[in-house]
C-alpha cells in the first residue's frame, strides 16, 4: 500500500438507517414482556422447588402425635434441610420410644399393684421388662 493519502467514505441515504431502526423498536417491548414472564415462571418453580422440603416437615409434624409416633420423612437435598429431616425423624423415634417406656412402666406398676402374692408382682415385672426391652426373656433377681 505505501499511500497515505487514501480515505474510506461510506454513504447510507438516511432514510435507509431510520428504517432498520423500526421492526427493532416494535418488538422490543415483546421481547421485554416475554423475557420478564420467562423470568417470573423460573422463579415461581424455583421458589416452589425450594419450599417443598418445609412443606414435608410442616405436614410430618402435624400428623405426629401420640397416636401417630410412625411418622418419617424423606429428604434428600443435601443441605441443612437433609440434616433437619433427619433429625426430625430421629426426635419421633425418641418420641415413640418414651411413649412405649412410659406405657409399659404403667402396665408394670398396674399388674404390680392388682397382683396379690409376689409371683404374681414378679410375673408382671417380667411382662413389663419384656415389652420394654423387647426381648424373648428376662430375668429377675432379688437380692
Amino acid at each position: 500500500f505505501g499511500l497515505a493519502d487514501w480515505k474510506i467514505v461510506i454513504w447510507h441515504d438516511e432514510d435507509d438507517l431510520l428504517l432498520a431502526d423500526t421492526p427493532y423498536g416494535e418488538m422490543l417491548g415483546p421481547v421485554i414482556l416475554v423475557g420478564c414472564l420467562t423470568a417470573v415462571l423460573f422463579a415461581t418453580v424455583a421458589i416452589r422447588r425450594h419450599l417443598q422440603p418445609f412443606r414435608t416437615l410442616t405436614d410430618a409434624a402435624r400428623r405426629i402425635g401420640p397416636d401417630n409416633l410412625d411418622v418419617a420423612v424423606d429428604l434428600r437435598t443435601g443441605d441443612e434441610l437433609e440434616r433437619l429431616g433427619s433429625a426430625f425423624n430421629d426426635m419421633a423415634q425418641r418420641l415413640k420410644r418414651n411413649f412405649e417406656l412410659q406405657a409399659a412402666l404403667g402396665a408394670i406398676d398396674r399388674d404390680a399393684l392388682s397382683a396379690g402374692d409376689p409371683a404374681s408382682t414378679v410375673t408382671a415385672l417380667l411382662s413389663g421388662l419384656g415389652r420394654l426391652l423387647h426381648t424373648d426373656w428376662a430375668c429377675v433377681w432379688f437380692h
